[in-house]
């Protein structure tokens, strides 16, 4: 990274897939990830937040120039996915039907993948299709505005206390800061965000937290 790099400390949340081989894939960018709940869940790690924020502001400021840059791709699904193709699971811009939108279900790993709208949160406006489902019903439809495709990633199952699988994706928070010349990092806690629903093979959609939620 050449020339000055603007003061600011920013959090941001990271939503992380474990996949049954271990591998690690980068779901989604939250620039806000609720503090309060973070509170809620752990408070020792919500007053480190609040602390560590404090600091850092107080150390570096605030550039509303990168605040603006940071929560433009934070809150945008697909500028997410074109900045980080490579640590995300098998995605597409999808507009319309065409060759390329068939030759990537055809090497989709997965049977099922999900429809995305650019923005939106807790699984607001996100759709899941088994792929033939979506192959069918989608040769003739050209939306309005573009939609990001991306193949439904399983995660690792952890077991609840009667043994049962449960799908599970973890939210890993960091401070970013800089000196003006440099960048840092400081890591908070993570945590699990566990499906509601086992997962028994046929599972309802409650089941399906882990590039849903």
């Amino acid at each position: 990274m050449t020339g000055a790099v603007p003061s600011f400390a920013k959090s941001i949340g990271l939503d992380l897939i474990v996949r049954p081989d271990g591998t690690v894939v980068l779901i989604e960018l939250q620039h806000h990830f609720g503090r309060s709940g973070l509170l809620h869940l752990f408070s020792p790690a919500g007053r480190k937040h609040r602390e560590i924020t404090r600091r850092l502001r107080g150390l570096y400021g605030t550039s509303p120039a990168f605040f603006n840059s940071l929560r433009k791709v934070c809150s945008n699904k697909i500028l997410t996915y074109r900045l980080l193709p490579h640590f995300q699971p098998s995605s597409f811009v999808y507009y319309q039907w065409g060759r390329r939108v068939e030759s990537w279900l055809e090497g989709l790993p997965s049977d099922h993948l999900l429809l995305k709208p650019p923005r939106g949160g807790c699984g607001r406006g996100i759709l899941l299709f088994r792929k033939e489902d979506f192959r069918r019903g989608s040769a003739s439809l050209t939306l309005s505005s573009s939609v990001l495709l991306q193949e439904y990633a399983e995660s690792r199952h952890l077991l609840d206390e009667g043994g049962r699988p449960h799908m599970g994706c973890i939210r890993h928070i960091v401070h970013v800061y800089s000196d003006s010349s440099s960048l840092g990092f400081i890591h908070l806690p993570s945590y699990w965000r566990v499906a509601a629903a086992p997962f028994d093979g046929r599972p309802p959609r409650t089941a399906f937290t882990a590039n849903i939620s």
